[in-house]
């Protein structure tokens, strides 16, 4: 019950949800806080605080908070998993979700996520082909991207085909990707055009990027340039190598 005299519920619920539209995840939490200490049984308040506390990378203290709350944290799984994968607990996050018995697309995109950092890769495509079969919003180039990310770790490190799924390749990443997939191929030609392209296209989306640095330009594309490096080393061309090495380095 709210201490007499002061904001009712409904008063503190439009505040934390004028907050949150503002993007003031800080000043959100302090009126979760209100909320809870006048009305401590409000998970909904709850819930809002551990979004808070991922918001401003407080893992640490969501996980503790989540842990000590265990009436109020049912239905968490994803943020408590979220928060392990965060602070590279990358083990604990899998058992929270595999716990989970009918997991929703935010709480696969994070096995995905998991598997990946864990180097699943065959379970991981599953996920990702999955989720892109089965959902479609505005995070579909993003699972693309991921797919094509997984399909090129089978293909370097287990030396696996993979079936082309036909993604697209009109961003430097799924270029990029695609290009570390033909270099697991031995197709170090090919490789090298894509990466090319990639580049080119890092630069445009770098190009109307505001207030982006030459510097920090060259920074975001120096993964393009070691991999281009990968190419000439693995081809017998280490001097050309090295010295693109070397380009890199110094532009960190």
């Amino acid at each position: 019950m709210a201490a007499s005299g002061g904001p009712t519920l409904q008063q503190l619920y439009s505040e934390l949800n004028k907050c949150n539209q503002n993007g003031d995840f800080s000043r959100a939490l302090k009126t979760t806080n209100k909320i809870l200490k006048n009305f401590p049984n409000e998970s909904t308040a709850f819930h809002c605080k551990i979004v808070c506390l991922i918001q401003e990378s407080q893992f640490d203290l969501a996980l503790k908070e989540i842990k000590a709350n265990s009436d109020l944290s049912s239905g968490l799984d994803f943020e408590k998993s979220y928060c392990l994968y965060r602070l590279n607990k990358i083990e604990e996050a899998l058992k929270v979700i595999e716990n989970v018995k009918d997991p929703g697309p935010k709480l696969k995109e994070l096995l995905g996520q998991v598997l990946y950092r864990l180097e699943r890769y065959d379970e991981c495509l599953v996920v990702y082909r999955s989720l892109i079969k089965n959902t479609s919003d505005d995070y579909d180039e993003e699972r693309e991207t991921n797919l094509s990310a997984v399909i090129a770790a089978l293909q370097l490190w287990d030396k696996q085909d993979v079936n082309d799924p036909g993604l697209r390749e009109d961003t430097f990443e799924l270029c990029y990707n695609k290009a570390c997939q033909l270099i697991g191929q031995c197709k170090y030609k090919e490789a090298l055009e894509k990466l090319d392209t990639a580049e080119e296209l890092c630069k445009e989306m770098l190009e109307d990027t505001e207030d982006m640095t030459e510097e920090e330009m060259e920074e975001e594309l120096g993964v393009i340039r070691v991999q281009r490096g990968y190419i000439l080393q693995l081809t017998g061309k280490n001097e050309e190598a090295l010295k693109l090495y070397n380009q890199v380095v110094k532009s960190r």
